[in-house]
């Protein structure tokens, strides 16, 4: 019996579409060093720390819905996002931020999502959202979300606490029972549980396949019951104390008590998806007197099930060719190159960021901080290591001083990973922002710097002022130029300052003078500070170049 042979193109996809893996894993493997640098730093945030799950539940919804067709880059918009990431790619290497380089692995997802379907032959781009969590709020925005967590949950708490008729004074993001000091850092701000919350409500949409149009709802429900899943807990811990002097604030009762709230908060948010179900299920037809109503057709249409869009074929997207993509294997083979260099390039102390306590990058010289204070009158040293104070830092070196008349604080703390932005630690504790303002002080710094210093006005709820005045030098000796007040500023100035060349600021080392006045500090006083914390500063950084110098020859 003879048999027919099968056409080649039949039983084979062409040659030329086993190029479509590579071209995807050229992309993606040319970012990798750097995305890999950011994970690494990203561990170190608490509140990120849930990022391996967010990759775990994509991977798995990827084995079981995907088609394991490989496609090449579809239509305009997939092109579009891979030129976004090659944008902003050079733009992170050339920038050094990592932050950078994770926005383009997030529109290089995208365009693979968007090019590829399910089973159903739905494009698999509803998983898109779930990478936005991934990628930190730009410019630490996320301190700022911290900060609002902290009071308004205090507030909540205390509305609580109020109608259980428990005494208690509310200072910014600090409960004052009788018994003891509750700082809702130590509670958690919440912060932790809203990323969680956020991350469970879109993986609920994407496990049970519900429409992207649902997405701000959902997004609200996790926002709101992960409020209410902290107050739960702040309002336990205060109860705790005052009731039976239980401390929950630490150990492993803080550790259940908030797994409880966040078991808590999700079963709710379990309701909140069976609500929505039934909230934006179909119209069936013998509800409604007319089945023809335009009103009813057009729901029906936006809440109905998704479907493949009916040009879609998978036979021809299986078997279609494409040309060998050897434009994309160079240009990806010079970002790997690019970011392998960014990466190695950069110093050690900015990759490291120990979870145990980080180590003291300057035990200053008391004598010439002081004599750099001149003619300032100052008091006596306070050293403190190894403590964790919204204001202070870890480690501190305080000095009470006398500035044009009023009493006040100079604080050498460390160390921060980058510009600290310390207007944000006094915000939690009651402190109202009322200026900002970036200076530039008239003197020349060593080694061609431009020496930028931060000063902001805040004020107190009893009326009382309070000046901070500030600066940074980063671990090799370099002044730190401060971003200046406001988003859109401070997004500009981070742009004019990219070069070919630059590096990351790494660990730094913060000097900040802190004056409480009656009334709103005086332009006098203000002059002062600046004088006086430009010379503490220039004390710190010569002192930091002494040090990597001998280092060096070491």
């Amino acid at each position: 019996m003879s048999t027919v042979e099968q056409p080649a193109s039949a039983t084979a996809a062409p040659t030329s579409t086993r190029w479509r893996p590579l071209t995807w894993i050229a992309i993606f493997l040319a970012l990798a060093p750097m995305f890999v640098w950011y994970l690494c730093r990203l561990w170190h945030i608490e509140h990120y720390q849930f990022y391996p799950f967010v990759g775990l539940f994509v991977a798995v919804i990827l084995y079981q819905r995907w088609d394991r067709i490989v496609a090449r880059p579809d239509g305009w918009f997939a092109y579009s996002l891979l030129g976004v990431a090659l944008l902003a790619s050079l733009v992170g290497i050339k920038a050094a931020s990592p932050w950078l380089v994770a926005l383009a692995v997030v529109m290089a997802a995208g365009a693979f999502l968007f090019s590829h379907r399910d089973h159903e032959g739905i494009r698999l781009l509803y998983l898109w959202p779930l990478f936005w969590l991934v990628l930190r709020l730009p410019m630490n925005r996320d301190e700022r979300l911290i900060n609002w967590l902290q009071r308004n949950t205090t507030e909540l708490s205390s509305v609580v606490l109020s109608l259980l008729n428990i005494p208690h004074i509310v200072r910014g993001a600090i409960l004052d029972l009788p018994t003891r000091e509750l700082f809702v850092a130590e509670a958690c701000s919440g912060i932790k549980s809203l990323f969680t919350m956020l991350f469970v409500a879109m993986a609920l949409m994407v496990w049970k396949q519900r429409r992207m149009w649902l997405l701000p709802l959902y997004l609200v429900a996790a926002g709101v019951l992960a409020v209410l899943a902290n107050l739960l807990r702040i309002s336990a811990i205060a109860i705790a104390e005052y009731y039976w002097q239980w401390d929950v604030s630490t150990g492993w009762q803080h550790e259940v008590l908030g797994y409880v709230a966040l078991v808590l908060g999700i079963g709710l948010l379990l309701s909140a998806d069976r609500l929505f179900c039934e909230l934006g299920a179909p119209i069936a037809a013998d509800l409604v007197d007319d089945e023809e109503s335009p009103i009813t057709s057009i729901w029906n249409r936006i809440v109905s099930s998704r479907a493949a869009e009916p040009s879609y074929d998978r036979e021809r997207d299986r078997t279609a060719a494409t040309s060998c993509p050897v434009s994309c294997l160079v240009v990806c083979s010079l970002l790997l190159i690019l970011t392998s260099w960014r990466t190695i390039d950069t110093p050690d102390d900015f990759h490291t960021n120990p979870r145990g306590t980080p180590p003291v990058l300057l035990e200053p010289d008391v004598a010439e901080v002081e004599a750099a204070m001149a003619p300032i009158i100052c008091g006596n040293h306070t050293a403190a290591r190894d403590r964790e104070d919204p204001r202070l830092g870890v480690h501190s070196d305080l000095w009470e001083v006398e500035v044009g008349g009023q009493s006040g604080q100079i604080v050498i703390s460390q160390p921060y990973n980058g510009w600290k932005e310390l207007t944000h630690c006094y915000e939690s504790v009651g402190c109202q922002l009322v200026a900002h303002k970036v200076t530039k002080r008239p003197t020349e710094a060593p080694m061609g710097d431009r020496p930028w210093i931060s000063q902001a006005s805040l004020q107190f709820d009893d009326g009382s002022w309070g000046l901070l005045t500030y600066a940074a030098v980063n671990a090799r000796g370099e002044l730190v130029r401060p971003p200046h007040a406001g988003l859109l500023s401070e997004a500009f100035a981070r742009l004019r300052k990219i070069t070919l060349f630059a590096r990351p600021v790494g660990q730094t080392v913060a000097v900040q003078c802190w004056v409480v006045t009656a009334d709103p500090p005086s332009e006098t006083l203000k002059a002062e500070t600046l004088t006086l914390v430009d010379n503490v500063r220039h004390s710190v950084q010569s002192q930091l170049s002494s040090e990597k110098r001998m280092a060096s020859d070491e």
